[in-house]
Formats: structure tokens, sequence, C-alpha cells
């Protein structure tokens, strides 16, 4: 099931209008938000409710290294590494799944701890898990 359809953006280190934080979350490649231009750089996930993580798909450009981190809310928890990604290729879009392990989490904490270059983008963020 695709979480990311009731989730939020609850917090970002970084703000541009035209590309809002909101954009990774509306299911379109073409929409995005973009860092400010420092590292690290990172954004938090909003679940409806708790939810067992089974995979995120981060489509991105620029990033060349991601850590994952969850906490579910319900317990009190802090957040807790879930994986740490990196990345080839920063000079185009490109797809990729993290795997989970199958967390339970109400907030998933995104963060961007380096680029290609000076900006990265997140054009979508999808979800998916069992509530």
């Amino acid at each position: 099931m695709d979480l990311s359809q009731r989730a939020t953006v609850a917090v970002t280190t970084s703000f541009d209008e035209r590309n809002p934080p909101s954009a990774m979350l509306d299911g379109f490649d073409r929409s995005f938000w973009s860092t400010g231009g420092m590292y690290p750089q990172e954004f938090i996930v909003a679940l409806e409710q708790p939810a067992t993580i089974d995979k995120v798909v981060l489509v991105s450009a620029g990033i060349r290294g991601l850590t994952l981190e969850g906490r579910d809310a319900t317990q009190n928890n802090d957040f807790v590494r879930i994986t740490h990604q990196g990345f080839e290729n920063g000079s185009t879009q490109q797809s990729t799944e993290l795997n989970t392990s199958g967390v339970r989490a109400t907030h998933l904490r995104f963060m961007i701890d380096s680029g290609f270059g000076d900006f990265c983008a997140v054009y979508r963020v999808q979800i998916v898990g069992q509530p």
C-alpha cells in the first residue's frame, strides 16, 4: 500500500516557494523540492498513522549520500537509523529503492549528508507499507 498519499512533509531545512516540500509527495516526477546549497539538508515525512514500512522509493538528483531514520511517536522513541545509501551518479534523475526491513514508524527523517554539487533535488518519495 502506498502510504505517501496520506503523508505530509512536516519539516525541511530549506524552502523555495517555486519548489515546495509538498512536491516530493505529489506523485509526479517533474515537480521537486530543492535543497538550499549547504549540507547536511534534511526533511521529515509524517505518516497519517503508525505503519510498518516495507520500502521507500526515492526519485532524486544530485545526492551523494543519504541517511534514512525512523521514529514511532506512539512509543515516544527517538529517531533510529534505518539505512545509509550512497549514490554514484548525481547529474541525472534516478530512482532508488531503500530497504527499510519492516521498521514501524510514524515519521521518517531523510538526511542528505552530501551532494555532487551545491544543490540537490528530490522529485518523489514513495513510502510502501501497511498501517
